[in-house]
């Protein structure tokens, strides 16, 4: 698998003493047939997301991201997967389960076919639809959710890197 970026630690957010710490990934879909970029649409706030979730036992980093993205969007075929960079250090408070978390988590961008979806498998506290959107409204979408989205608009913006190079 290819490795795309800086291979350094990023740290984004404030801590926070009552943060529970949790490993993870952060995905970017993206279909170069359309040129739009894979988002989730919050059905409580209609906040926009990127795809995520958390590390289960000894799974691999690559492989959480494959599942996260099969089970919040239904998407299991992709042509590539790329790591965007090293290790990234989130500072944020997490909406969907009013937790401080402190994640220890890598980001990779899935090259898809939006029309190639399968069935989304959400847990009960995930309430939202997949969006294909155009990278610039995507960013201000996220920027538009609140604090502590920094991390994804710097993957956002490194896997649009990759997409330009």
């Amino acid at each position: 698998m290819k490795v795309f970026g800086n291979n350094t630690q990023e740290e984004f957010g404030m801590p926070h003493p009552d943060a529970v710490d949790v490993e993870g990934v952060v995905v970017v879909g993206y279909d170069p047939k359309i040129d739009k970029w894979l988002a989730l649409e919050w059905e409580k706030n209609k906040a926009i997301w990127l795809v995520g979730g958390g590390k289960e036992g000894a799974e691999s980093y690559p492989d959480v991201a494959i599942r996260e993205l099969k089970e919040e969007t239904g998407y299991s075929e992709f042509s590539e997967q790329v790591q965007l960079g090293g290790p990234i250090i989130s500072h944020y408070y997490n909406e969907k389960k009013g937790k401080y978390r402190r994640s220890y988590s890598f980001a990779f961008l899935f090259l898809l076919d939006s029309k190639d979806v399968g069935l989304q498998e959400l847990e009960e506290h995930e309430q939202f639809a997949v969006k294909w959107m155009e990278y610039n409204l995507l960013r201000e979408a996220i920027k538009q959710t609140g604090g502590g989205v920094e991390h994804w608009l710097a993957v956002l913006e490194r896997a649009h890197d990759y997409i330009l190079t």
